[in-house]
């Protein structure tokens, strides 16, 4: 609605370099992003609702998983675990699989909050199951989509 330049603005705030070029490329690219913000109006509703969608079906998954997996659950518990995925997702990235971080941070948390560390790791592996089952989901699609034939005079992506 206000179009705000927020980064290009930040940017060219910085007091000790002098970086036009770069505050111009980021403005560019704000700009852009307006733009098609404002050309595809619907679709941007499409990606807000998966990305709400994305979020309560992870919030209710902990809270299921830790439902099965002691027969106690809550929504508040949940929420803690399932936030703490979220950070550790986000602060260790570059870990493939987060491996071992993921278990480790989610175990520790779920002692703190009054579970057992192995139903903390239990949580976690159930997580890296899923993102193993919808990768393995993704791959299928790409495999099938890249071994069909293209038709004549078509573009495939």
């Amino acid at each position: 609605w206000f179009k705000p330049a927020i980064a290009s603005a930040a940017l060219a705030r910085v007091p000790f370099f002098h970086l036009d070029a770069p505050v111009a490329r980021v403005r560019a690219f704000e700009e852009a992003a307006y733009g098609f913000v404002h050309g595809h109006g619907g679709r941007i509703v499409i990606v807000i609702a998966a990305e709400a969608a994305y979020h309560v079906l992870s919030l209710a998954e902990t809270y299921l998983t830790l439902w099965w997996l002691t027969g106690v659950s809550s929504p508040l518990a949940a929420f803690v675990l399932d936030s703490v995925n979220r950070v550790i997702n986000v602060v260790f990235l570059m870990v493939p699989l987060r491996l071992g971080v993921a278990e480790t941070g989610t175990g520790l948390v779920a002692a703190a909050i009054g579970f057992s560390r192995t139903t903390g790791v239990s949580l976690a592996l159930v997580g890296k199951g899923r993102i193993l089952v919808w990768a393995a989901v993704g791959l299928a699609l790409i495999g099938r989509r890249l071994s069909r034939p293209k038709a004549a005079g078509t573009r495939q992506p």
